[in-house]
């Protein structure tokens, strides 16, 4: 684990250890909620109208942000205070979101992982310190050490050494099984050593689902449904995509084309289940939330034990706070524990977590120190998830106005766009340059198998064919790259057949007058950040 220095840790210990301890209990979610956006517990008048706070904040939300649809629920002291939905499950067809309208919770799915792997670990099967090799043998990853000394609290962590992301694209839109992943994982070449540094990794949380297979003798969709859903009266969550688009009441997720939002499929997420696969609504969600607040308790239930609850909301890793912190100064440390993110937060420990798949933006928030959680889903691309989480925490955290952060990250926004405008000067027009001869061919990567670039429609295009979801077709023309020194000869714009990934500069990197390899990566700033390297078949010479 990296460590933080004497001060951080001290100050660690103050905020994050010392937090006043959760209700020992909570009462069960009211059943009035079966009523569509039931706004509150007849039981928990909610003291200065929050409730009407909040459904203000909700409503001028999805108006300031104009996404389709957004839902919302508010836990506080073991009651649903607020549960309800805004806005449309897909843009313009008249049907409307409510607190049981489906989304996908994306990343939210981790920390029904991490909880999934302390039932295992209370039930005798693992431990948290066990090496994840003496169940899984057949486990390989970049080189011997890590794949002898890789813990199974390091799976839920994000501290094995990759860069945030690094590898997605192996599962993003591909038709690659999880046992197609799990061999190509040793190909991997991580820039830091395990436990050095954080990086959020949704590959070891696929390698979890796998721990849970091997030893529950379940899926993970099995387990979690089993386990932690249908225990906790989640009657409407899914943890597959046929389950999910079995659900007449859900959310279609929605991308952003020339300014117009725009309904794109879902994911098939089998390959990646224990990472991201959860479809939930906000009614169903609160139940999650309230089980968490109340130390694995839900009407009276012990339904994860408290041990659980306390382990994955201890920090395995240190997170670096920007210099610059939108949250400040409210906010002083950021970690990782397992399936949750942690931080100080006005005095409080806060324990949440984001979820972002293309057209799908979720938040959980919990502040265990006041029992209050708060759920955002949305069916949208779109930061106001997180946002408005913080907004609507802000009621019951403070009595003094809190910070607008809707407003604020809107104003930001557009400083920052002005200033890039600003700054721009033209540039001189980039040398062209022709498409080298004999792109065409057979070309493999080790992490995304086969390829073949030819000729389509008097142009041409590369495709993955192993991979089965990376098409795109090449500009007419190449450009020299800037810059002396590179490897590669000419940079060619690929547009991808799929809008969600844009358009990428494919590097050729000729030897005599042969293209021998191909180099490009995909929206790395949401996707994956790895540069992938296809080489010339060897079947080709």
């Amino acid at each position: 684990m990296l460590r933080p220095s004497l001060a951080l840790s001290a100050l660690a210990c103050l905020v994050l250890a010392c937090a006043r301890p959760a209700p020992s209990a909570a009462p069960a979610a009211s059943t009035d909620c079966d009523t569509q956006d039931q706004p509150l517990s007849k039981s928990a008048p909610a003291p200065r109208d929050r409730v009407a706070e909040i459904d203000a904040l909700g409503e001028r939300a999805r108006e300031l942000f104009e996404v389709p649809g957004l839902a919302l629920a508010v836990v506080h002291e073991g009651e649903v205070v607020i549960a309800k939905g805004y806005g449309e499950r897909v843009l313009g067809g008249g049907e409307a979101v409510d607190a049981q309208t489906n989304f996908a919770i994306a990343s939210n799915s981790k920390a029904f992982t991490a909880t999934a792997v302390g039932l295992l670990v209370a039930d005798g099967l693992v431990g948290w310190d066990d090496r994840v090799v003496d169940h899984l043998p057949d486990l390989v990853l970049w080189n011997d050490y890590v794949t002898r000394e890789l813990r199974v609290r390091d799976l839920l962590s994000h501290r094995v050494g990759l860069r945030t992301w690094e590898g997605d694209l192996m599962w993003i839109s591909s038709k690659f099984s999880f046992t197609d992943i799990y061999a190509r994982l040793r190909y991997l070449d991580p820039p830091a050593g395990l436990r050095e540094r954080y990086g959020y990794c949704n590959l070891m949380f696929a390698v979890a689902g796998e721990l849970i297979r091997a030893k529950s003798g379940q899926t993970w969709e099995q387990f979690v449904a089993a386990r932690l859903l249908e225990p906790l009266g989640m009657s409407q969550a899914q943890t597959t995509l046929e389950g999910a688009l079995g659900v007449a009441n859900r959310a279609e997720p929605h991308i952003q084309i020339e300014g117009e939002w725009q309904t794109t499929p879902r994911l098939d997420l089998s390959a990646m289940a224990a990472a991201a696969a959860i479809d939930a609504s906000v009614e169903d969600m609160a139940k999650w939330m309230q089980m968490q607040l109340a130390n694995g308790q839900l009407g009276g239930t012990q339904v994860v034990p408290a041990k659980i609850i306390e382990q994955t909301h201890q920090p395995h890793i240190w997170l670096e706070t920007p210099s610059e912190d939108f949250y400040e100064p409210a906010r002083h440390l950021r970690g990782y524990g397992l399936g949750w993110f942690l931080e100080d937060y006005r005095g409080r420990t806060l324990v949440h977590h984001g979820g972002g798949l293309p057209g799908m933006t979720s938040r959980v928030l919990l502040v265990p120190d006041e029992a209050l959680g708060v759920v955002i889903l949305t069916n949208s691309e779109s930061p106001v998830s997180r946002l408005l989480a913080f907004q609507i925490a802000d009621l019951f955290l403070t009595d003094e106005p809190g910070k607008d952060y809707l407003a604020a990250h809107l104003a930001k926004q557009a400083e920052a766009e002005a200033a890039r405008a600003a700054s721009e000067s033209p540039k001189p027009n980039a040398k062209r340059a022709p498409i080298p001869a004999g792109l065409e061919g057979k070309y493999e990567s080790p992490l995304l198998g086969l390829a073949e670039i030819r000729s389509e429609d008097g142009g041409l295009v590369f495709e993955a064919t192993e991979h089965g979801g990376l098409r795109c077709r090449f500009a007419s023309e190449a450009v020299l790259p800037e810059g002396a020194g590179s490897p590669v000869s000419v940079e060619l714009p690929c547009t991808w057949d799929d809008p969600n990934m844009g358009i990428s500069e494919f590097g050729l990197v000729t030897k005599g007058k042969r293209v021998r390899e191909l180099r490009f990566s995909v929206r790395p700033s949401f996707y994956d950040p790895l540069e992938y390297s296809f080489a010339r078949a060897r079947s080709q010479g």
